[in-house]
């Protein structure tokens, strides 16, 4: 029941862990595996996106995510040249623990790579599908 793009991408990821920089999978599937330390909320910003689905793949280590819809969020701005678009508001958080994966579409807005109670390492997969 999910597009083939979305199908194509999450075998991708759970097959393919290692670390690469971004690279397309096809014209309209963009992957990357990266590695980094979670941050505080406040070091992050809300973003959603116009054109295009995320999936985030927790390949090892877990972060949290807040999440909400954008009726219920305050729009801000939208970032220059980017399919970016930032809010302000509070959303809900909850913890992406190693093997679990979260798609993220246009109307979902997002606040990624936060630690739950000290920063980690964290190893996640990226697909960014183009709408």
């Amino acid at each position: 029941g999910v597009s083939e793009e979305i199908k194509i991408a999450l075998q991708y990821l759970v097959n393919h862990t290692e670390l690469a920089e971004r690279f397309d999978l096809s014209d309209r599937v963009n992957i990357k595996i990266e590695s980094y330390t979670t941050l505080s909320e406040n070091e992050r910003k809300w973003e959603a996106h116009d054109h295009l689905i995320d999936i985030h793949y927790a390949v090892d280590g877990e972060e949290d995510i807040c999440w909400d819809s954008r009726k219920n969020m305050v729009f801000t701005k939208q970032e220059e040249g980017k399919d970016v678009l930032r809010f302000s508001g509070e959303g809900t958080r909850f913890t992406l623990k190693k093997g679990m994966f979260m798609i993220v579409f246009p109307d979902d807005v997002h606040k990624t790579k936060l630690y739950h109670d000290a920063p980690t390492q964290v190893l996640k997969g990226l697909a960014k599908i183009k709408l």
